[in-house]
């Protein structure tokens, strides 16, 4: 299989994309999704790796933190490359969403569907997948996935929102040498080797359940649950003094909106006022249950891995998006070289996410992309 994966700590965009390409090798690839720290040049990663691997298309985005095979940090370069051995045919377009995102989608679609030679929805499920890396920041990524998914109903679609240190201020994406603050770089595969696309994560539902008595989907904010203000909700429950409830004592405590007996979550990441705002949109009148952790956070990625090995019968190779509250939960508890290590077992890049697509928008979640050995 040609399968092959790079990375770069240097700080310096053009030397460390340089790094980067040079580790990528001199086999001809189809396709190379990089991940990148905020602060570098996402169009400078793009034209440097373009001219290398002409024949490529080239997708990437910021983040709140990159990982490749053997390291994982801040402000580098992580850089996956994928050979016609694995890809038959690809196509690549970036959603310019600047006059709104339904507008942005379909052009991107016309586009891809002109370069893979088919509507989208007339594709097949068992040998085409889709890789989105959409724009962080904005809150975007409900109506995307509904614009997408509604063009691509048979596919898998999944990735994940570019990362911006956790600012949820600006983040960025790519498309070779194209860089945009407000789209979603679209990739189409066309696979001649098994895959799997997966979400996981390590919570369980508690037997207590919340309604939310009074929010605004479009941002974000949840005000009321349960009849009282949300803040007062999460102090009570966590058992935070009055007006002290921070991030720290959030990411513990999502909500999990149960789906075919699995959870979907919805975590809060910020105070505002008496407010909550989560990372997804929470309509008013949903239920929702509360959560708590099943295992060990490295115990059950084990297990993850493992079981995505089994379905494949052995992977080759996996693009990781892996939600940036997973980061701190392992940073909290001191084992996020162990984390790393599982990882590394299998050729692999990956970012911390500002939230995962898989079909849908979620959040607090180890999502990816498994390519099979055959």
């Amino acid at each position: 299989m040609n399968y092959v994966s790079a990375y770069s700590k240097n700080p310096v965009t053009h030397e460390a994309a340089r790094e980067v390409s040079g580790a990528l090798g001199r086999d001809p690839l189809r396709v190379i999704v990089y991940f990148a720290g905020l602060a570098h040049d996402g169009a400078e990663i793009g034209r440097v790796l373009s001219e290398a691997f002409p024949q490529a298309h080239v997708i990437g985005c910021s983040t709140n933190g990159e990982f490749g095979n053997g390291w994982h940090g801040e402000g580098g370069i992580s850089a996956l490359g994928l050979g016609p051995a694995v890809v038959r045919k690809a196509a690549s377009a970036l959603a310019d969403l600047t006059d709104g995102v339904a507008p942005g989608i379909e052009r991107a679609c016309f586009s891809l569907e002109s370069q893979i030679g088919s509507p989208l929805r007339e594709l097949s499920y068992k040998n085409h997948v889709g890789v989105v890396l959409h724009e962080g920041a904005k809150g975007q990524e409900e109506a995307l996935n509904e614009v997408l998914g509604n063009r691509a109903p048979q596919l898998a679609i999944v990735g994940g929102s570019a990362g911006d240190n956790l600012t949820f201020e600006q983040t960025w994406v790519t498309r070779g040498s194209q860089c945009a603050h407000n789209a979603s770089a679209i990739l189409i595969l066309d696979l001649a080797v098994p895959f799997k696309a997966l979400q996981a994560c390590h919570f369980l539902p508690k037997a207590e359940g919340v309604e939310i008595t009074r929010s605004e989907p479009l941002s974000r904010l949840v005000h009321e649950i349960d009849g009282i203000p949300a803040t007062s909700f999460f102090e009570k429950h966590l058992g935070v003094d009055q007006g002290c409830l921070n991030l720290s004592h959030l990411f513990g405590a999502p909500f999990g909106l149960m789906f075919e007996g699995k959870p979907w979550l919805r975590s809060p990441v910020a105070v505002e006022g008496t407010s909550v705002r989560f990372a997804c949109r929470i309509p008013q009148g949903t239920r929702l249950n509360m959560m708590q952790p099943s295992e060990h956070i490295v115990t059950h990625l084990r297990g993850v891995l493992r079981g995505a090995d089994s379905d494949l019968g052995g992977t080759g190779a996996a693009l990781l998006f892996n939600c940036a509250f997973r980061k701190l939960e392992v940073d909290r508890l001191g084992v996020a070289d162990e984390y790393h290590a599982l990882l590394s077992e299998i050729i692999h890049a990956g970012l911390h996410t500002n939230g995962e697509t898989y079909l849908d928008h979620l959040n607090q979640t180890f999502t990816g992309l498994f390519f099979g050995n055959h």
